[in-house]
Parts: C-alpha cells; sequence; structure tokens
C-alpha cells in the first residue's frame, strides 16, 4: 500500500541492469530529471531509436560522474567506468551490472542518507526513484565534485525559472 492504494510489485520484484533479452525495460529518465542532471542533455547525438536513447541516458547517468564505490573497481580517478560494471563487451556482459547496483543503491545503516523507514542494506523504492528531482543532496555521495556543481547550477537555474513563471 502506498498513499492508501495498492500498488503493483515493481521491476519484477527484483532490480538492477534495466535490460533483458538484449531490449532495455527501463523507461528513462522524464524531463524534471533530466534538467537536473545536465550531461543527459549534453550527450545528446540524435540517436536512432528508443533503445539507443535508453541506452545513452542510463550510461550518462552513471560513467564518469560518478565515484566508484567500495567493491566496484574506477577508473585512475576513482570513477565509475564501463568495466565497473560490465566484465565483458563482446559479448556485453548483462550479468555482474545487476550484482554491482547494489554498491550504490543500498544504504547502509550508518548512511546519513538512509531513510528510517526504510532497512538498513536493503533495496528499496527510494534507493533509486527520487521524490523530488531537484533535490540538490541526492547522491551526492557518490557524485565528481564536478557533476555535484553541474547538477546543483542545472537545479538552481530551473528554480529560478519555475518561479519567474
Amino acid at each position: 500500500m502506498y498513499n492508501g492504494r495498492t500498488v503493483r510489485t515493481p521491476h519484477g520484484g527484483s532490480y538492477g541492469y534495466p535490460a533483458e533479452n538484449g531490449s532495455w525495460k527501463w523507461k528513462g529518465v522524464y524531463s524534471e530529471v533530466a534538467a537536473a542532471v545536465p550531461e543527459i542533455g549534453s550527450s545528446a547525438t540524435g540517436d536512432p531509436d528508443e533503445q539507443a536513447k535508453l541506452s545513452r541516458q542510463f550510461h550518462t547517468i552513471h560513467v564518469g560522474r560518478l565515484k566508484a564505490p567500495e567493491g566496484v573497481t574506477g577508473d585512475s580517478r576513482g570513477l565509475v567506468t564501463c568495466s565497473s560494471c560490465h566484465k565483458t563487451f563482446d559479448p556485453v556482459d548483462r550479468v555482474t551490472p545487476r550484482q554491482t547496483c547494489a554498491a550504490c543503491h543500498t544504504s547502509s545503516a550508518t548512511s546519513a542518507t538512509r531513510d528510517a523507514r526504510f532497512a538498513a542494506d536493503t533495496v528499496n523504492c527510494i534507493s533509486c526513484h527520487v521524490q523530488h528531482p531537484f533535490n540538490t543532496r541526492r547522491w551526492s555521495e557518490f557524485l565528481t565534485y564536478e557533476a555535484a556543481q553541474r547538477r546543483h547550477d542545472a537545479i538552481v537555474a530551473k528554480i529560478l525559472d519555475l518561479s519567474s513563471q
């Protein structure tokens, strides 16, 4: 139950890399989230189809702008790279990403950002879904300084824009 309404079990009762049989099941980001993550708009390259757009959005959110968490190998700067999640590329490894998602998308008992309503070290709705996309603190522990600054600047600009309307 959520707000007095029955909701279905999302994502087939699991979470992780949102692709099945080579197709993206993830619906992508909506416009408010894209406004808060400026890298999404700046990486647009005229995607040839919806699957390419979803792949670009998903990977733009993660690669090169997030610090690799403990247990996940990053690049020489400590940032998430393709090989942080994929162990092979021909064919593309779609098993390991499902295992590595939990490194960021759960919160430990000692995390300052953990919602007390949810058990520690488990996946829950807010592990991935943000109630309000213009929250400047969301995932801040994983963002690089530069990515956090771009996110902050984009959010401030969006809030100013909404305020002037």
